[in-house]
Formats: C-alpha cells, structure tokens, sequence
C-alpha cells in the first residue's frame, strides 16, 4: 500500500514477495506481515498465506507476539480459522505458544481447534507442549467439553477427545457452568449421544455419579433420552441406577418415558423393585402412558411403546395402580385415544391400550368412556346395528401381538376384551363394539347378556 505500508505482488510463480517499504523497524514490519498473514487466513488463501510465513524470516518472533484486533494471539486466529497445519506448525516452531488464549472468553488454541474438530491442529498443539492442566475457559468448559458439545459431533470430535485423554487432559475434574446446568464431561459426551467418547472417559475414570444441577447423573440423561447403547455402557461400568433426580425420579421412569424397551428391561434387571418405584405419584407404568404423545413423533413409535409396556408388564408392573389424580395407565392412554382426527398420537395410544388389555389389564368404565369417545371421532355408533366385519370404521388399525395370534386391536378386542369385561358394562361395550365396527364383539355382547337374563340387547338399557 502506498504511504510507506506496503506493496506486493502476487503471481504464480517461484518469485512472489511481499515488499515492504519504509518500514525501519521489525515491530513495525511484524505488524504488516501479521496482518497480511490475518487477512490471507481470513480469505482461505492458501498462496497468500505461504507467502506471508515465507516473507516472516528474522521477523517470525514478533509475528507470533502479535495480537489480531489486541484480542487473541495470531495462532488461535489460525487454529480457529482451521488454516492449513503446515500454517500452525510454522507458527509453533517460530515460538507461538501452543497455550495461547482469546482475551475476551479465556478460550485457548485447544478450545478453538476442538469446537471445529481440527484434530490435526489438536495434535500439533499437544506435541509442542500445550498445557492441559488449568485449561478451561471464562465458563469453565475445558478442551474436551468443546469438541463434545459441538453440533453436529462428528468423528473427528471424538479423534480430538481420544487425544486429550491419552495426553493426560483429566476425564472428570469439576462440574462446569455450561449453560447453567453443572455438567460434567460425561454428562457433554451423554448428551452429545456419543458412545465412543463415553466409553473413553469411563475408561479413564471419569465419575459415573456426578450430578447435575438438576441432580441427574449420566445415566439418568441416557435413559431420558433413549440411548440404550449408552444406558447399557453406563449401567455396565456399575453406575448407580437407583439414584432420583430433583423431580424424584429414576432412571427406568425417564427410560419409560422414552419408550426405550432395551433400556428399561436394563435398569430393571439391576433394579426390579424400580418397576412399581413412584415419582410425583407416577410409576414407570404412567411414564409410558403420559409419554404417547412425544413418543408418536419418533421413528416407529407402536413398536416402541408396544415392546416397552411388555418389558414393564413382564416385570411385575402393577398395571392397576393409580397415579395422585386416580388414573392407571390404561385410562391415560385411553384418553390419548380420544383424538378428534386420525392422527399418530391416536394410533399410539390405541396400540398401547391393546398390549394392556392382552396382558390381562381389566377395562372399567372410565376407559370404556374414553374408547367411546374414540368410537365417535372414527365415524359415531352407527344405527345400533353391527356392521359388517369388512367395514374399516376406524382408520387406525395398530398391530399387536402377531406372534400369539392376536393381529390388531380390532381382533384384540373381539377376541380378548369380552372375556374379561365386567357384565354390568355390557352394553357400554356393545356400543363402543358397533361405534367402531367390530362385528364379533358386538354378537359377543349379544349373546352374553341373551345367556345371563334371556332379554335381546335392545331391552336392556
């Protein structure tokens, strides 16, 4: 530039310079080339930047001293602009410290190259000495806190961790402030849904009991959010499956309430008393129930529900217990079934009310009113008569039970519900039969009451 900055030329070929002009002392020169070398890692260009560590020389010692805009050294500028490594590693050599940090959130040349996951930047920086001990940023995050929070969490986030571990970083130490939720390394990579970085910092010791502010530890986190891959690695590693969070709950109540089959059958293969263990008045069971809604907008959310009930129910669930309102977990998930429209959340929740009903669950009056309810939103009762058994009234026909015979619902109710149905609900029952098509169970009905008093349906009201 003219007045006396700086010129320069750039070509392709072997000859290309930086010129200086009028510039009489190395600061001020280092100055120049700081900048240069700033602006060239700022643009990605690689050429420029070449040019830039080749002009340095003698200077290269006030470079690594200069400060981009007086806020952080030049090399967390190249580290967190992910500059080529032959970059970092020149700037490294001419003395840069591989300890450096941003004076604005105390975040270090390792923060920086684990939040973009530059694991070649993170070995270079371990190599040339960086210091692993006090490094944590203005929130108290360290280095390996950042390459597992950092979205999405790719593989070369987890490279990063394996090399902090392995040069020393400690796997547990202090709970952070992130985000105001005093997690724990472990508690980042659970989140994070990462079993390779779990299973790291286990192996290197990290405390598989620390709590969060909200008194979760790591297993109460996997099994809220259904990893079950990780439940298994924690529950393995001997973590305490018995512990209650703030809202007194376990950890088989959260993994009920994410419908994780292969978790809760985990849990409660450590801790079968947790199957009718209460929370808020709630047992795993109601957990289950309560979560039909979030659970019908997951992937394959029938087969979910379906094979969790049977975990629990297998496990001695009490499926007749009442939560603090007097609801059991049939009459909730009835009451999901009440949809006005056809809609996955309906179709959950009339699955769920087939697997209980199956495993012997009694049906009383407040869920035949709910399934009544549900009656009316497929199509109203009818004119009294039953209709045909090809008539799909209702547009949800959820499977169950294939292997024992029992294909659906509709079958399931026809083949099951009358068996075990109270007989002063009877014609509640014929109702919700016809409302819903179901041919054989309204004969069903039909014939029952003809049997117990010898009075057609029709006159008994």
């Amino acid at each position: 530039r003219h007045g006396g900055e700086m010129a320069a030329a750039t070509g392709t070929g072997p000859d290309d310079e930086f010129v200086l002009l009028g510039l009489h002392d190395d600061w001020s020169r280092a100055e120049v080339l700081g900048r240069a070398l700033q602006a060239a890692i700022n643009a990605a260009d690689t050429h420029m930047i070449e040019l830039a560590v080749r002009c340095a020389g003698a200077m290269a010692r006030h470079i690594v001293d200069w400060e981009v805009e007086g806020d952080a050294p030049l090399l967390f500028h190249a580290v967190a602009k992910a500059a080529p490594t032959h970059v970092i590693g020149a700037l490294l050599a001419c003395g840069a410290s591989p300890s450096c940090r941003q004076r604005s959130s105390k975040e270090s040349a390792l923060h920086a190259a684990c939040a973009a996951g530059y694991s070649a930047a993170v070995d270079l920086l371990l190599e040339f000495g960086a210091d692993l001990s006090p490094a944590k940023n203005r929130t108290g995050e360290t280095p390996v806190a950042s390459a597992l929070r950092a979205r999405p969490h790719l593989e070369d986030h987890c490279l990063c961790v394996s090399s902090l571990l392995q040069a020393g970083a400690p796997a547990d130490g202090s709970l952070t402030r992130m985000r105001y939720r005093r997690l724990s390394q472990l508690h980042v990579a659970v989140l994070a849904g990462c079993v390779t970085c779990v299973s790291s910092l286990i192996a290197r010791g990290a405390d598989l009991n620390a709590r969060t502010k909200g008194r979760d530890a790591a297993v109460h986190l996997a099994a809220s959010a259904g990893e079950n891959e990780i439940v298994a690695c924690l529950v393995h590693a001997h973590a305490n499956v018995e512990l209650r969070n703030d809202a007194s709950k376990l950890p088989v109540h959260l993994s009920a309430a994410a419908a994780a089959a292969d978790s809760t059958a985990l849990l409660l293969s450590r801790c079968a008393a947790a199957v009718n263990a209460r929370a808020q008045g709630i047992t795993p069971l109601h957990c289950l129930a309560l979560s039909v809604p979030i659970s019908s907008a997951g992937s394959d959310p029938e087969l979910r529900l379906r094979t969790t009930a049977e975990v629990l129910l297998k496990a001695r669930a009490d499926p007749q217990a009442s939560d603090a309102h007097g609801w059991t977990a049939l009459q909730l998930a009835a009451k999901f079934a009440r949809a006005p429209a056809p809609t996955p959340t309906r179709a959950c929740a009339l699955e769920l009310c087939a697997v209980l009903i199956a495993n012997g669950v009694p049906v009383d009056a407040v869920t035949l009113q709910q399934l009544r309810g549900a009656s009316r939103s497929a199509g109203g009762h009818g004119s009294g008569q039953p209709q045909d058994q090809g008539a799909h009234v209702m547009p949800s026909d959820p499977v169950s039970h294939r292997g024992g015979g029992i294909a659906s619902l509709r079958e399931l109710c026809e083949d099951e519900l009358a068996r075990i149905i109270d007989h002063t609900t009877v014609a509640d029952l014929h109702d919700v039969a016809t409302g819903l098509g179901l041919a054989r169970l309204a004969r069903a009905c039909e014939e029952y009451i003809l049997c117990e008093s010898g009075v057609p349906l029709e006159h008994v009201r």
